[in-house]
């Protein structure tokens, strides 16, 4: 496998989000265009008479190898064969087959956002939790991220966190707003870094405030050897760890 895959997975993965809105028709399930794979790539396609679902908003892979998507239509998830719909329990609320965000955890646990209705937490183990309401509630979760000390961090129009079962906001942290984050990620040393709109910031755990450590924003990518690269808007790639 071409060792940069992995650290395109994630424009990818936005490219086909977009190609999979409902604006398209059944039909429309394309993995990667053809255009972009060239050498050591593979080119899958699955439709809607493979089983595919529609109106997909989001994916992630958990650490069991399965591959989880959100829909318009509830929970799907993917073997590299087939497409099953994952049951939710009812009464979980009106929107609970709107999924928005998804996000593995580093336990095998799936992080659900749903549209207007919060968060939930799928356990290896098929029990689903709900995170206490909070910044999520009636909000778009953008990005999230687990801590070392099992902290939840949400981006969702600001920075929060979830902390000892209480939400705080780390705004006046130093990095400001959180309405222009581009990207948001943990390093393979638990290092919490974000990309903003021209500049690149990293938690410094000893003074708990963000420190801006680049002039310059982005894309926050894993490569394979666990190091964190910047990806810039032409392209570029710089390694950050």
């Amino acid at each position: 496998m071409n060792i940069l895959l992995p650290l395109l997975l994630p424009l990818l993965l936005s490219l086909l989000l977009a190609l999979c809105g409902p604006a398209r028709g059944a039909d429309s399930v394309v993995a990667v265009p053809a255009q972009v794979l060239s050498g050591d790539y593979h080119h899958a396609h699955w439709s809607a008479a493979d089983g595919a679902p529609q109106a997909i908003r989001a994916m992630a892979q958990t650490l069991d190898g399965w591959l989880w998507l959100g829909t318009a239509d509830g929970l799907y998830r993917f073997d590299g064969v087939q497409f099953s719909r994952y049951p939710l329990p009812p009464g979980l609320g009106l929107n609970r087959n709107l999924i928005r965000y998804l996000h593995p955890g580093p336990r095998g646990e799936l992080y659900i956002g749903w549209v207007a209705e919060g968060m939930t937490v799928l356990q290896p183990d098929g029990r689903l939790q709900a995170l206490p309401p909070g910044p999520a509630q009636g909000r778009t979760v953008e990005a999230l991220g687990v801590d070392a000390d099992g902290s939840i961090w949400i981006v969702s129009e600001g920075i929060f966190r979830l902390h000892e079962g209480r939400w705080q906001s780390v705004e006046d942290w130093g990095a400001g707003a959180g309405r222009d984050i581009r990207s948001f990620q943990f390093d393979r040393h638990g290092q919490l870094w974000l990309s903003k709109e021209g500049s690149t910031w990293r938690l410094d755990r000893g003074s708990g405030r963000f420190m801006r450590v680049l002039e310059a924003g982005g894309e926050l990518l894993d490569a394979p050897d666990g190091r964190l690269w910047l990806m810039s808007d032409d392209g570029a790639m710089r390694p950050l760890t």
